[in-house]
């Protein structure tokens, strides 16, 4: 009679080799895993810091709307906001780095650009203000305007 198969030399898995065998699957279960958790926590980080620059921003822009309804001088709105700053004011537009405090620096990550606007009444001065802040990836939200208006004194509304 003729064997077909000889069960000796059949190869066989030790039960230590399976072991071994699972235990890097595992590892790489875990390390995967790990990548993915590890990029879901980094994209988590930059929406914070995202959000906390914006929370700030939409502030500094609260507080430069109320001092221009009150001065109607976008100049003097910056000086009252940011005290003194470095930068240069040009014909009725600003141009102000900020860092991410919102407070005035030379290389800021965030620019506000500001630009006033008059119109002249017979009764007085409508001006307005237009401001957005700006950073590498583009604008924190759409511009802002806000106005102030200073009636003339002496004039039919005086009447």
């Amino acid at each position: 009679m003729i064997l077909l198969e000889n069960n000796k030399s059949r190869a066989r898995i030790k039960p230590a080799n399976l072991f071994f065998i699972e235990l890097i699957i595992i590892l790489l279960f875990f390390s995967f895993s790990a990548a993915v958790i590890l990029s879901v926590f980094a994209a988590a980080d930059y929406r914070q810091r995202r959000s906390d620059m914006i929370e700030k921003a939409v502030i500094c822009s609260q507080s430069l709307a109320e001092v221009f309804s009150v001065t109607g001088d976008f100049i003097e709105t910056a000086e009252i906001v940011f005290g003194e700053t470095n930068e240069e004011f040009y014909d009725n537009t600003a141009e102000i780095h900020l860092d991410n405090d919102m407070k005035p620096c030379d290389n800021g990550k965030i620019t506000l650009f500001m630009q006033q606007k008059h119109t002249e009444t017979e009764a007085g001065r409508l001006s307005s203000l237009e401001f957005e802040f700006r950073t590498s990836e583009g604008n924190l939200f759409s511009p802002v305007i806000c106005e102030s208006y200073f009636p003339d004194k002496g004039g039919a509304a005086d009447e």
